[in-house]
């Protein structure tokens, strides 16, 4: 937790108009699988929230991290959580796409989860999340004006968590901020590549494969004129043709 503290000091301090943080996949614990993990695992408001909290309440800025959380009938999820800068929880999110490698240790999560907030809602979202288009498309669709990614995404496969990333970003023209764990942790090494992506898929700022802190500023009304000028493919999607392929599926 001391290191958490430090970055969200540095961030802070850095930028006095931080409005929001988004840390790594099971960032209070690190990334830990099989029997340890049920030592870390929490309630949605235990420890690692209140002092998460007191920490958005100091700095007033929104701050999203991920955890392990222990439900009341004993199942771990591989979560993600959102307190505001006021130090209460606005959303809880279970990941729904897990690994193979997660799938012994983890329950998945059924239900997409939107973090409205001050400045827009968020689209909450865990690591491997990110490669399926449908649930992207879905948070569009539902208001979100960013997606918030933690990850812990491993090597060899820095490249696809890039790709991965520019598409959804592209795909609906909005920010995708994306905050990946580095170093070694329960037989893995993760890539890094912590970094913001605009509406354009393009990436405004990353931390390559380092550890420590990405700052950028994001602009809405970019995010609204790209979507007026070329990027309008919100606006000419053939709902008739899609729901009519897909009755015929069916």
């Amino acid at each position: 937790m001391l290191l958490i503290e430090q970055a969200i000091t540095q961030a802070c301090t850095n930028n006095n108009q931080l409005d929001l943080i988004v840390l790594p996949e099971l960032v209070i614990s690190g990334f830990i699988l099989g029997n340890d993990a049920a030592r870390f695992a929490m309630d949605v408001e235990g420890a690692q929230f209140r002092f998460l909290a007191n920490l958005a309440k100091q700095y007033q800025v929104h701050i999203v991290y991920g955890y392990i959380e222990k439900d009341v009938s004993g199942s771990l999820y591989n979560s993600q959580a959102i307190v505001s800068d006021q130090g209460i929880l606005i959303a809880n999110y279970r990941k729904i796409h897990l690994t193979e490698f997660e799938l012994e240790t983890f329950s998945p999560g059924n239900q997409l989860v939107i973090a409205d907030t001050k400045f827009g809602k968020i689209g909450m979202m865990i690591c491997w999340d990110i490669a399926f288009p449908e649930m992207a498309r879905l948070y569009t669709l539902n208001g979100c004006i960013l997606l918030s990614v933690s990850s812990a995404w491993e090597k060899p496969h820095d490249h696809a968590l890039k790709l991965f990333s520019m598409a959804r970003a592209i795909d609906n023209t909005l920010y995708v901020i994306v905050s990946n764990t580095s170093g070694r942790s329960s037989g893995f090494e993760f890539v890094g590549e912590s970094a913001i992506y605009d509406p354009t898929g393009r990436i405004i700022k990353t931390l390559d494969d380092q550890s420590g802190v990405v700052m950028a500023t994001i602009n809405f009304q970019e995010q609204i004129n790209h979507r007026d000028d070329f990027y309008s493919m919100l606006k000419e999607r053939r709902k008739d043709i899609y729901q009519l392929s897909c009755q015929s599926i069916s």
